[in-house]
């Protein structure tokens, strides 16, 4: 959801198939509809990403890696996420960059962000 300037990821799916299936799902419209019913103002984003065929099937593998990781990073912005499956409860965080309550930030701590490409 778009709000204020920045985005709060709600939910994090994936498709071996089609965009179709996966956005327009009776599960995940259940899901849009709860997020839109939640949130008293917002814009609905939607990103799609795709993973590039040269030849042959996408990889299921990396696809599910790929969802597992999109989910760590979308719950670590909002710990409502719609998800059920795939969250995993973090105990650790490093201060000011991951996992870390909001606050100033060390000129150090800016720099790690950036080359780790985590800003």
């Amino acid at each position: 959801m778009r709000s204020g300037g920045g985005i709060t990821p709600v939910y994090v799916g994936k498709t071996k198939r089609s965009f179709l299936e996966e956005c327009f799902g009776l599960h995940q419209l259940d899901k849009y509809n709860r997020c839109l019913s939640q949130s008293a103002r917002g814009t609905p984003v939607l990103f799609l990403l795709a993973y590039p065929l040269k030849r042959g099937r996408a990889s299921s593998e990396v696809i599910d890696e790929l969802e597992d990781w999109l989910i760590q990073v979308a719950w670590s912005r909002n710990s409502s996420l719609l998800n059920v499956q795939g969250i995993k409860t973090q105990r650790w965080g490093v201060r000011s960059v991951v996992r870390s309550p909001t606050g100033g930030m060390s000129a150090d701590a800016a720099i790690f962000k950036k080359m780790m490409w985590l800003d």
